[in-house]
């Protein structure tokens, strides 16, 4: 585990990384800066709620490399679009 201010590193096996965030847009901007920065060995990031798994190739980059290059990646403010509310009726029983 790796600690840094704003986000927790954690190895998910061999061949990825989980890093935790505050919330969904911190998540979404770390998505933005992992897809923008063209990380070597870096396979595909699958954002979520509050983390972002980095899936990459142990051939091309090791996981301590790349841990500390996700360690000092900015996160730039979210593109995350705000649209309309939307209020869905349920009916449980």
């Amino acid at each position: 585990m790796v600690g840094h201010p704003d986000r927790r590193i954690l190895p998910a096996g061999d061949r990825a990384l989980l890093v935790e965030l505050s919330g969904l847009r911190a998540a979404l901007g770390f998505f933005d800066a992992v897809s923008e920065a063209g990380l070597w060995g870096v396979l595909e990031a699958v954002p979520a709620a509050r983390t972002v798994l980095v899936r990459f190739d142990p051939l091309l980059t090791e996981a301590a490399e790349l841990t500390d290059r996700l360690a000092t990646l900015t996160i730039s403010p979210s593109r995350v679009a705000r649209g309309r509310e939307v209020t869905i009726a349920v009916r449980y029983d």
